[in-house]
């Protein structure tokens, strides 16, 4: 949504565009105060994204059974759209992102990790867990009644190896911050004013800042933008 002051001729004239689309699907007489209206709820929105809106809803909504019309589109109905497109749009997005690895690739990227830390690049297993080839059931230490088993000492090449499986199975945190930002970079794609939100982020990060914090910064502000005024419509509806 829009307030007053940043009503321009260019979103007055998309706008316009827009209706003129809705009206040759409804009839519907466009004028000033139309523009106005739909300016202060759909002018942040692409043109693109506001007539793809319009051509699918006139596709999907048949007439009424009372009136025998079909009930004109309003801002809601845009919103809705433009919306649900948005977050299908960041879905395709992120599935294409998040590829299945390749043995191949998983074999490359093995040998990297061992020929940095001076390891054999041809090992394709984990070495063999040097473990006892017996194992010693524990002692029974319960008394009458009760039952218990006295806890021994771990072997030291036990803990040993645990720590090296643990370390192993840790999942770096850079690939979820990547993840992240790709995802910032998706949604700020989507918007027709990211220039403006990221703008807004440098401020709300109190001026310089490197662009990996200005882009996650400007996602989480259009965030919150954007539940707020889908809050706003449900209350005011």
């Amino acid at each position: 949504m829009l307030t007053p002051d940043r009503i321009t001729e260019d979103v007055i004239s998309m706008v316009a565009r827009v209706l003129q689309y809705a009206a040759a699907f409804d009839q519907r007489k466009v004028g000033e105060a139309d523009i106005t209206a739909w300016s202060l709820a759909v002018g942040d929105m692409r043109e693109d994204a506001l007539t793809e809106a319009v051509v699918a809803y006139y596709c999907e909504t048949g007439t009424d059974e009372r009136t025998g019309r079909r009930p004109f589109i309003m801002p809601a109905d845009v919103i809705k759209r433009v919306k649900a497109a948005r977050e299908a749009a960041i879905a395709h997005d992120v599935q294409n992102a998040i590829a299945p690895i390749t043995r191949t690739e998983a074999n490359g990227f093995i040998a990297e990790l061992r020929a940095r830390t001076g390891q054999a690049a041809e090992v394709r297993r984990p070495p063999a867990c040097d473990l006892p080839k017996e194992i010693t059931p524990p002692k029974y230490v319960g008394k009458p009644g009760q039952a218990g088993f006295e806890v021994a000492e771990p072997r030291p090449e036990t803990a040993e190896v645990r720590r090296q499986l643990k370390t192993i199975r840790h999942r770096p945190a850079a690939a979820d911050e990547d993840r992240e930002l790709g995802h910032a970079r998706a949604l700020l794609a989507l918007v027709p004013d990211r220039d403006e939100w990221e703008a807004k982020a440098v401020e709300a990060l109190g001026g310089a800042a490197e662009s990996r914090a200005v882009t996650l910064k400007a996602a989480e502000l259009l965030r919150e933008h954007d539940r707020a005024a889908h809050t706003e419509h449900r209350e005011a509806s």
